[in-house]
């Protein structure tokens, strides 16, 4: 990848990042919240407000004594190289790595920081600081912090090479070692969706709702994916309404989104007014209120 296009195209680290972002969040417990300023950066970067949680990111690093607010600080750095100039791109890119970087140094135990770094490491051109070398010492690090997600890890690599079967055969010798972990279980997850392994996908999900009952990353996944492929989905509307009804949503889960999600079951189930319901709802996430208007313009207005 030249430095002309680093963070330019949709499949570059950020972006891939921040999709997946709210996801991997999902192992935050309220019992371990984030620090005042990585929350501001957080809550910034959820209602698309940028230039809010650059200005935030700023004034963290000037005296950053948390891994967890420069984490937050090159995600937020890491959007602007995205929509960058070309004269700034490479500007924004280096505050990302470095912030990630000294999150790294404060706590050498933080993987979300070192996973961080290997998608960076692994996209950006040596110019940026990227390299492979410095992806595969991550990888090294990371197994021997957690050997499962040393699996994880190595299968980014086998995907950087356009492995996928290999990374999927990782993937899945992470998850026989430790299933319980969301980051796993949503990459091994997406693996199998790609392939278009549904049937495994929705077993993967079932299973951790088995074995964890009421899991809020498990009811979630089955209910988005009823609504995704139009299967089981009296299943997945009910799995939506436990996820609501719950009143617990983990960090990086969203109410407005499984509101969405219940939207588009609804709307399969042919119960339309309903759907216009929770679709009204949904629109108080940013994230999905795009989306959701969209739906509600194809819906119509009620008549």
């Amino acid at each position: 990848m030249s430095a002309s296009t680093l963070l330019s195209s949709p499949m570059t680290l950020f972006r891939t990042l921040i999709a997946a972002l709210a996801l991997l969040l999902a192992t935050a417990t309220a019992a371990d919240p984030l620090p005042q300023e990585a929350a501001r950066i957080r809550d910034a970067l959820a209602r698309e407000d940028l230039e809010a949680a650059i200005e935030a990111s700023e004034r963290a690093m000037t005296d950053a004594r948390d891994a967890r607010v420069l984490l937050w600080a090159g995600r937020a750095f890491g959007l602007q190289a995205l929509k960058a100039s070309l004269l700034t791109k490479l500007k924004w890119a280096g505050r990302t790595r470095e912030a990630w970087e000294k999150a790294v140094e404060l706590d050498p135990n933080g993987l979300e920081a070192r996973f961080d770094l290997l998608q960076y490491y692994l996209q950006a051109p040596s110019i940026a600081g990227g390299g492979r070398d410095k992806a595969e010492a991550q990888v090294r690090r990371i197994a021997a912090l957690d050997p499962a997600q040393g699996k994880l890890a190595e299968s980014y690599l086998a995907l950087a090479d356009g492995d996928a079967q290999r990374a999927l055969s990782l993937q899945r010798e992470a998850y026989a070692m430790d299933a319980d972990a969301p980051r796993i279980a949503l990459a091994l997850a997406m693996s199998l969706q790609r392939d278009a392994r549904w049937e495994a996908v929705h077993v993967l999900w079932s299973e951790r709702l088995a074995r964890r009952p009421g899991d809020a990353l498990a009811r979630y996944q089955l209910g988005r994916l009823a609504a995704v492929r139009g299967e089981n989905l009296e299943e997945g509307l009910a799995l939506l309404d436990a996820f609501i009804a719950a009143g617990e949503v983990p960090e990086g889960l969203s109410l407005a989104a499984a509101h969405w999600r219940r939207a588009q079951i609804l709307e399969k189930l042919g119960r339309i007014d309903e759907a216009r319901a929770a679709l009204a709802r949904a629109t108080a996430d940013p994230a999905v209120r795009r989306l959701a208007e969209a739906d509600i313009e194809r819906l119509g207005r009620p008549g």
